[in-house]
């Protein structure tokens, strides 16, 4: 509003999107999941804070699931890594079958722009199946909901 002051390391806003399907997917390369939140900045020099909590199934035995946030198509994680999260079963007998993790994932992005973003949580697999808000056998109790969350800091 006008007249307001902003500090450096202010929240101006928080958006956050929500995901509640129960999903497998097979891709090898980096793609978005609908995990999905928009945001538009206020200034360019404002930072994004983001924060994700995802439920994750284990992966088909001896393969693994790639996670990094994505500015569009754009993945944020280190050039010398394709994301911030990695999880995989080596155990033996695919024993993980009925059981869920919870990867949390953050990053603060500096996009320069005012501008709508939209940020994504992206998966990339090493082969076999991933599951994402529910586990292997697909239990009706094992269901869980995945959130992103971008907060828009002042500089």
């Amino acid at each position: 509003s006008a007249g307001s002051i902003v500090a450096p390391g202010q929240v101006i806003q928080v958006q956050q999107g929500l995901y509640t399907s129960n999903t497998s997917f097979t891709n090898t390369s980096m793609a978005a999941s609908d995990l999905t939140v928009n945001i538009t900045p206020t200034s360019t020099s404002s930072k994004i804070l983001l924060l994700s909590s995802c439920q994750m199934g284990y992966p088909g035995q001896n393969y693994g699931v790639t996670m990094t946030f994505l500015r569009g198509s754009t993945n944020l994680a280190s050039t010398t890594r394709p994301g911030f999260a990695h999880i995989g079963d080596s155990t033996g007998g695919n024993q993980r079958t009925y059981q869920m993790l919870t990867i949390t994932m953050n990053f603060l992005d500096s996009p320069s722009t005012t501008s709508q973003i939209t940020y994504s949580v992206g998966f990339q697999l090493d082969g076999g199946t991933g599951y994402f808000n529910r586990n292997q056998n697909g239990d009706a109790g094992s269901r869980g909901t995945s959130v992103i969350t971008a907060m828009e800091i002042a500089q």
